[in-house]
C-alpha cells in the first residue's frame, strides 16, 4: 500500500506538486500519468527518499517515508529509476549480484535469482560485459533485474519500457501481472497511454503539480462523457490539448 497525503514540494518559488492525496492498495497496478514536467518524477524520488516535501507525509506499507525508516523501506521496495542508477566498471552479473548481497540473499537463491532474470530479460550474454558497454536498452533491463530480484512487496517504476524493444515490453507487462496476482502494489509512471489502459486497474493524472484525476479508466469516461473513448482522447482531453 502506498498513501500520500497532502504532499506539497517547491523549488524556491515554483510549485512541483501542490497538495497530492494518493492512495493505492495492494494488489493494483496504478498509473501516473501525466504531460513532461507535471511532477511525476519529482513525487517518485520524494516516495523514494531522494528528495524531502516541502509539507506532505507519505507511507509505504503503513510506514512515513523518512530518513529514520529509509532503510526498512528500500528492503520493501523495488525501484526503476528513469535514468539507470548503475556502476559502469562492473560486469551485469557484478552488478547484481552486488544488489542481492545488499539485501543479504543467500548464495543459493542469488544464482537461481539471476539465472531466471538473466534468461527472461535476455542478459545472459552481457553478464560478463562492463555496464559501460551496454545500450540503452540493455542498462534499462539490468535495472528492472536489479529492482526485482530481492522480490519486493513494491514496485515503483518511473518509465521502464524507455529504450525496450517490443518483445521485451510484453515480457515486462507480463512480469507486472504476475507480481500483481502475488498481491503486490505497482506504481507504474509512463507515457505510453496504450500500456496504461491495458495494464492498470486505475490511473492517476497530473499536470502542472496537480492531480486532476483518479480513478478507472470507465470512470474517466463517465467523467469526460465520452463513452468508448480510448485513454489518449481522455487524456487529451482532461489536459486541454484538443
Amino acid at each position: 500500500m502506498i498513501v500520500i497525503k497532502n504532499l506539497t514540494k517547491k523549488f524556491d518559488t515554483l510549485v512541483a506538486v501542490k497538495d497530492l492525496n494518493l492512495n493505492i492498495e495492494p494488489g493494483k497496478i496504478f498509473g501516473f500519468l501525466g504531460p513532461n514536467g507535471a511532477g511525476k518524477t519529482t513525487i517518485i524520488k520524494i516516495l523514494m527518499g531522494l528528495l524531502f516535501p516541502t509539507e506532505g507525509r507519505m507511507f509505504i506499507n503503513n510506514i512515513e517515508v523518512s530518513i529514520e525508516n529509509s532503510y526498512e523501506i528500500k528492503r520493501m521496495v523495488g525501484y526503476v529509476p528513469e535514468d539507470p542508477i548503475l556502476y559502469d566498471k562492473l560486469t551485469g552479473f557484478e552488478f547484481v549480484n552486488f544488489i542481492c548481497t545488499m539485501y543479504e540473499m543467500d548464495e543459493k537463491e542469488i544464482i537461481e535469482k539471476i539465472d531466471y532474470y538473466f534468461q527472461l530479460l535476455d542478459l545472459k550474454d552481457h553478464s560478463n560485459r562492463f555496464i559501460e558497454t551496454f545500450s540503452k536498452g540493455t542498462k534499462r533491463k539490468l535495472s528492472i533485474t536489479s529492482a526485482l530480484i530481492h522480490d519486493p512487496e513494491i514496485l515503483i517504476l518511473d518509465e521502464p519500457t524507455e529504450g525496450l524493444d517490443p518483445r521485451m515490453i510484453y515480457r515486462l507487462k507480463n512480469l507486472l501481472i504476475e507480481n500483481k496476482k502475488k498481491g503486490k502494489t505497482i506504481f507504474l509512471s509512463t507515457h505510453i497511454l496504450q500500456i496504461a489502459e491495458e495494464l492498470c486497474d486505475e490511473v492517476g493524472i497530473l499536470d502542472k503539480g496537480n492531480l486532476l484525476f483518479v480513478g478507472t479508466v470507465e470512470e474517466l469516461r463517465d467523467l469526460e462523457k465520452m463513452p468508448g473513448a480510448n485513454l489518449e482522447k481522455l487524456f487529451l482531453q482532461l489536459t486541454d490539448e484538443k
